[in-house]
């Protein structure tokens, strides 16, 4: 009898037990008591954890380190905090994800998705269910809010609560997010601005907007935020902070981009996902740039045949101050792209000039092997224009119509402009342009545009963007002289999130009609270095063929041999605004390059590849002036190399480990 009395206290108490577990995860009292929700990477050393109170907030981890402090979260839904005093109901088991998928264009190739995920869900006071899905990655974390019910109503996100909360030792490095209005008094963003050179995390009595993404080194740690994913369902946000707030937090595009008329808060029917919210950390900077978090948190592309798609080299007439409508001129820069192993020729604004020689023109490229780009305006807001003409790009049957029309005439891609404005409308049009050149089998390259929010891997034809100061805009002495301490740290803020359209290679002046203003303040193997310092798919170099072709053998031979996508990228040694040394594999041929960011000698010390030590390096390097080169060969490395360069100076070197 006691046996039986024992065996039924047991079962009781487990049936007690039982309830109050149920409990916890429907009563409003249970939910009060429920605190936190950690979920941490498959390597253990980052982790964020998720806090519950009266209000939603979050904190990120690194190696034990506080990565972001506790910081807000949530959205205004229809005017209602969504975040505030909510209800929580259910959290999924954290699942491990692990798939690999290949891109065509970036850093490398071949990629694993590798994280924990958790989905954590909840109703709000007015009982609207929404979830948020937490991600941990090795180098970094990613969050997203959802709105699984489905209805036909429009609804609108007010506000995104979404803060950052760095520890403030230390430095940031970051693009404004601003705009200048044009000639026509349309303000406009086109993330053409220079660093802000800020040493202070929060600056006081200074009010920022930042463009993705922003690095910060602070508290032995490199911290990069960052967004990806948009789908045309939101804006393309940025970050905001002041001396009132000691955080970043999401901000939506400025309402006086007046391109379109709209406002710049977020739409949609329900089920509804935001953009993911994602925060790379590492204690090594060489971590972050490798991180290739943003195509992760992209779907996969659902596009069958990919064998069109072949990233490469181009010409471009416009950058020596040509408009593309004189086909003898054309002509000339198309064997000046066969003669430099190039596969391409931009045709920028103004080909339509060439009349009836154009069609001449791109079949006398084909018998070449030179394939043609064109250039387009993306005519954003211009939906409502009688004329045709402005409504190439934005108008969905008109575009269509040109995209055949041209891709029957053999043309492999298109370069869209001048987009001006993240609100909601125009992020829907890139993914609109996306899909339609997919149809007709044309690659894509954006600019005048967004940062990228990792849209390769859904749409492996979009080669690159710019979202850049790149050498287009080096006219000025002072821009110039400005540019060696960029290009240290586009290479390691901007290029780290996609391709860039920097178009490198500027070894004369850009102004033709004064050729003493603009000139170059880099070596010229600084220049012939950003070829593989800067990562892009479709590699449009700026010099034109009266300088390039006049370049010494092995320098020619060099660019010649360029890759345009890589097998492996790996950050030898660098540091923002003063050099930067990168290692880049494709198949059997390891590149290195080295940019000096300093009006001052610069010597590093760099360890190899594993693979390359013992093997030889071929290497082209800084000459006695800033407009030679001179040559290096060791036979056989050992594993550390030492580089030399001049003031603004530069190195590149190839290793074959066949």
């Amino acid at each position: 009898m006691k046996t039986r009395s024992i065996y039924l206290l047991l079962f009781l108490f487990c049936l007690y037990i039982q309830n109050i577990e149920a409990s916890y995860q429907t009563s409003p009292k249970a939910s009060e008591e429920i605190k936190k929700w950690k979920i941490f990477s498959p390597d253990k050393n980052i982790q964020i954890m998720v806090s519950f109170d009266t209000d939603l907030s979050y904190t990120v981890f690194c190696n034990n380190i506080v990565a972001v402090k506790s910081s807000a979260m949530g959205v205004v839904l229809d005017k209602q905090d969504i975040g505030k005093n909510a209800r929580f109901t259910t959290a999924t088991p954290i699942r491990e994800i692990k798939e690999t998928y290949e891109v065509k264009t970036g850093k490398q190739l071949i990629r694993t998705n590798h994280c924990n995920e958790q989905i954590l869900s909840f109703l709000s006071e007015e009982n609207i269910p929404f979830t948020i899905t937490l991600r941990a990655y090795n180098d970094g974390i990613a969050f997203r809010y959802g709105f699984p019910k489905t209805d036909n109503k429009i609804h609108r996100i007010d506000k995104e609560l979404t803060e950052f909360v760095i520890p403030s030792s230390g430095k940031v490095w970051g693009y404004p997010y601003g705009g200048t209005q044009n000639k026509k008094g349309i303000f406009k963003n086109n993330y053409e601005g220079w660093p802000i050179p800020d040493q202070t995390i929060y600056p006081k009595g200074k009010t920022r907007n930042w463009a993705y993404p922003v690095l910060f080194e602070t508290n032995g740690l490199w911290i990069m935020l960052t967004e990806a994913y948009l789908d045309g369902n939101y804006p393309a946000t940025h970050l905001q902070n002041d001396s009132d707030n000691s955080c970043y937090r999401i901000a939506f595009p400025n309402p006086q981009e007046n391109i379109y008329t709209s406002d710049s808060a977020p739409i949609a029917s329900l089920p509804w996902e935001t953009p993911w919210r994602v925060v790379v950390a590492s204690s090594k900077l060489s971590d972050v740039f490798a991180t290739t978090i943003q195509t992760h948190l992209n779907p996969p592309s659902t596009q069958k045949d990919l064998s069109w798609i072949k990233p490469g080299g181009s010409v471009w007439s416009w950058w020596a101050g040509r408009r593309p409508d004189n086909y003898n001129r054309e002509i000339e820069f198309i064997h000046y792209a066969k003669e430099m192993n190039w596969k391409y020729s931009l045709l920028d604004e103004g080909w339509q000039g060439l009349g009836n020689r154009f069609e001449e023109l791109v079949r006398y490229a084909a018998q070449h092997n030179i394939g043609i780009w064109l250039w387009y305006k993306s005519n954003t807001g211009q939906e409502s224009n009688p004329n045709a003409n402005e409504r190439i790009m934005c108008d969905s049957i008109l575009r269509r119509a040109e995209m055949e029309r041209i891709s029957k005439l053999g043309i492999k891609g298109i370069k869209v402009d001048f987009f001006d404005t993240d609100k909601q409308p125009a992020i829907k049009l890139y993914t609109e342009i996306l899909k339609d050149a997919a149809q007709y089998h044309l690659m894509v390259n954006f600019h005048g545009c967004t940062v990228p929010r990792g849209w390769e891997r859904t749409y492996p034809h979009l080669m690159t963007m710019e979202a850049v100061k790149g050498s287009e805009a080096m006219a000025q002495n002072k821009h110039c002289d400005a540019a060696p301490a960029h290009h240290t740290t586009i290479a390691l803020t901007r290029n780290i999130v996609g391709s860039v359209d920097y178009t490198p290679l500027m070894l004369t002046s850009k102004n033709r009609k004064d050729p003493t203003i603009g000139i170059p303040s880099t070596t010229r193997t600084h220049q012939v270095a950003l070829s593989v310092i800067f990562e892009t798919g479709f590699l449009c170099y700026a010099e034109g063929p009266q300088t390039v072709l006049k370049e010494p053998e092995p320098v020619k031979a060099f660019l010649r041999q360029v890759p345009y996508a890589w097998d492996e990228s790996i950050l030898l040694s660098g540091y923002p605004e003063d050099h930067v040394c990168i290692a880049r594999r494709y198949e059997d041929k390891w590149y290195i390059a080295a940019i000096n960011g300093n009006n001052s000698p610069k010597e590093i010390t760099i360890q190899l590849p594993d693979k390359c030590q013992g093997k030889k390096i071929s290497a082209i390097t800084d000459g006695d002036t800033k407009m030679t080169y001179s040559y290096e060969t060791i036979e056989k490395t050992n594993k550390c190399i030492t580089i030399k360069m001049k003031p603004f100076g530069g190195y590149v070197g190839v290793i074959s480990i066949k």
